[in-house]
């Protein structure tokens, strides 16, 4: 008979912290700890250097989108039935943001989650309209039926607009119960308060207004979404030149944020305000299920944090974090030691509350 070995106490101590840490390796918690540390640390990666792993596949697929095939990449890593995020980098993206979504995409798929990035018309033409929220419903509906994907753990991931864009989407009725999560970074609330606040210079705040330089990137995209919608008011309208003018005062003449707002108002249609309304996460995000976590850094110049705190007040139970470490919706590159044990651990933090929905 084996003679069974003594151990001493320390061993006996030691041999118990190492089953312990076993144990909790493999447990929810645990498993969710490695992601955040794996995903967070390439979060402002550098592309040039950046390698994937060369097991993540990505592959463009066609999917049904209200009678038409919108494209979207999927990027995973292994073959049994995984979680899924779905992506939306809103508009404007410059070729540099593309390579850190990819990045982004690919730590998810690294650490055992599918990621769908939709590929929608409103990217490409950086016009904010209906139907590219539309688009990310179906996209929720794709994964779903998706025998590769756990459906119970599919949650949406969005940046700037296109955060705004998952709201709208995680707000619809008809898969409002089935969204395990939403993270928005930079989000806006409403879409004509976007506008005037852009054009004014003037964040709205609770006691009326603050100074706010926007973004020059901010400035003419949403020049270019107005002039859209206007192009369209004109073409019907025997008074061009007048709208014409009016447009052209909302963007240049020195007025406040109220009064930019009234002047949006009353340049549009009924049809041009519904549609806003419709655009503007704030009409319905009482009806938003998900649990939300929203990230909005306090010096933002492509959105006023003001955005993101009042659409937390209009969504049950949302938590939201205002760092200071971000560059809009990246990591800044020249973040302090103290702002890292600070505020990087806030971060941190609610990385762990949103990928233990999908754990």
């Amino acid at each position: 008979m084996p003679k069974i070995p003594k151990f001493t106490k320390k061993e006996l101590f030691l041999i118990a912290v190492g089953l312990i840490l076993i144990t909790f390796a493999f447990s929810k918690p645990g498993r969710t700890i490695y992601k955040v540390i794996h995903i967070t640390a390439r979060l402002n990666p550098s592309t040039s250097s950046f390698s994937a792993s060369p097991d993540i596949k990505s592959a463009q697929i066609f999917y049904d989108d209200d009678g038409k095939q919108t494209p979207a990449v999927i990027f995973r890593k292994g073959t049994q039935k995984q979680s899924a995020v779905i992506i939306s980098a809103g508009v404007g993206l410059t070729d540099y943001n593309y390579k850190l979504i990819d990045s982004f995409a690919s730590s998810l798929a690294d650490v055992g989650i599918t990621v769908m990035i939709p590929q929608t018309q409103s990217m490409k033409d950086d016009i904010v309209n209906e139907s590219s929220i539309r688009s990310y419903v179906n996209a929720f509906r794709y994964l779903e039926n998706q025998g590769s994907v756990d459906k119970k753990k599919i949650g949406y991931f969005g940046f700037c607009a296109g955060a705004s864009f998952l709201a709208l989407a995680a707000e619809d009725p008809d898969i409002a119960n089935r969204v395990a999560f939403l993270a928005l970074f930079s989000p806006y609330n409403n879409f004509v308060d976007y506008l005037a606040q852009t054009f004014s210079r003037q964040a709205l705040t609770k006691d009326g207004t603050r100074n706010w330089q926007p973004h020059p990137q901010t400035v003419e995209l949403l020049q270019k979404n107005l002039m859209f919608r206007t192009n369209l008011l004109i073409a019907g309208s025997p008074n061009k030149a007048e709208i014409s003018q009016k447009v052209n005062d909302i963007f240049t003449k020195q007025e406040n944020a109220a009064s930019k707002k009234s002047a949006i108002e009353n340049l549009s249609s009924k049809e041009m305000l519904s549609e806003a309304a419709l655009l503007s996460p704030d009409h319905a995000a009482k009806n938003i299920k998900a649990k939300t976590y929203i990230f909005h850094d306090y010096n933002d110049t492509f959105t006023p944090r003001e955005e993101s705190e009042r659409l937390k007040a209009e969504i049950p139970g949302a938590e939201l974090i205002e760092p200071t470490i971000f560059d809009h919706t990246i990591f800044r590159k020249d973040i302090s030691r103290m702002a890292w044990a600070t505020q990087g651990t806030k971060v941190l933090i609610y990385f762990y509350k949103i990928l233990y929905h999908v754990s």
